[in-house]
């Protein structure tokens, strides 16, 4: 997918992160994921996520949400102070973790179904796309653990992956809020600063 076109898709959430790299990694990231990831529906079985997510398009929607649950929890008073720290470099690592999180949800090249390490393989494609450096590897973490403290052992087999960090802790409860059936979510003004 081209910049110009996520630019616009992701106008808003883009909007939310303070420092540029920070941007380039979410927007150099979206680029190289699979063209499925654009078209797909965020369930595959059904199960899981809103009607609206269900259907064509549903994955990127499913990230609009997840992003705005990220920026809500982390404006909670005891969450705050940490993620506005260093000049918002939480908050933004947070917000990017958000917006890619599933980026790589039916694995890369895309399946059927969503596949139990899609975590591991959107890590690992931040940090092949934007270079491994402390940025990268704080948002590739928080990604890791975004199936948080209930599936993280059952997927992996072990505790690696467990969200313990606080962005890791936000962005599985943020996840958690926008695969709900029951939740329905207005992202049409994410005008949210």
């Amino acid at each position: 997918m081209n910049k110009e076109y996520i630019e616009t898709i992701f106008k808003n959430e883009l909007a939310l992160i303070h420092n540029d790299f920070m941007k380039e990694i979410a927007v150099k990231t979206l680029m190289a994921a699979p063209d499925e990831f654009w078209s797909a529906p965020a369930s595959s079985s059904g199960k899981y996520h809103a009607e609206d997510e269900r259907r064509a398009g549903g994955l990127v929607l499913h990230e609009k949400k997840v992003v705005k649950y990220a920026h809500f929890f982390a404006q909670e008073p005891d969450c705050w102070d940490e993620m506005k720290a260093n000049n918002y470099i939480a908050y933004d690592g947070l917000i990017v973790s958000a917006l890619l999180h599933d980026c790589v949800k039916s694995g890369n090249p895309w399946g059927p179904q969503t596949v139990s390490n899609h975590p591991k393989l959107a890590a690992e494609l931040v940090i092949r796309v934007n270079g491994n450096n402390p940025y990268t590897q704080a948002v590739a973490r928080t990604i890791e653990a975004h199936m948080g403290w209930k599936w993280g052992d059952a997927v992996w087999g072990n505790e690696t992956n467990k969200a313990k960090t606080l962005c890791q802790k936000l962005l599985c409860r943020a996840d958690m809020m926008g695969s709900r059936s029951w939740v329905i979510t207005d992202v049409s003004n994410m005008d949210i600063r």
